[in-house]
């Protein structure tokens, strides 16, 4: 289970269907904050969060039809579009999505780095 701090996004989560906590390890919130000439350009911070969280909803909802998301204590690598700058380019980033027990022992998911010295390594 990945340690350090971490960035809460559990409104952002709600809001395109994930019903669980989830939270960034702060590395990866670093990735996803773009530049000062991408903010003036209209890229946001919570645009990128939204969109990396829409695809770690699809990529864990189950193929049965259900609306719950897999909840197997496993690594599920998903993969997300990045606008970088100011050269403006586009790159394929890797995120590990992790599902497991909360402190309280309901489902949550942390979302990080794949980089071994990451803090879920």
């Amino acid at each position: 289970m990945p340690g350090g701090l971490l960035v809460d996004v559990s409104d952002e989560a709600n809001e395109v269907g994930l019903e669980y906590p989830v939270a960034l390890t702060v590395g990866l919130a670093r990735i996803l904050r773009p530049t000062e000439y991408l903010e003036k350009l209209g890229v946001s911070f919570e645009e990128r969060t939204r969109l990396l969280l829409t695809i770690v909803r699809q990529e864990l909802k189950p193929h049965d039809g259900t609306s719950d998301i897999r909840h197997d204590d496993e690594k599920h690598l998903v993969s997300m579009p990045l606008t970088r700058g100011p050269l403006i380019r586009e790159e394929i980033i890797s995120v590990i999505a992790l599902v497991h027990d909360g402190d309280d022992g309901e489902p949550v998911i942390t979302l990080c780095t794949p980089e071994p010295n990451n803090e879920a390594a």
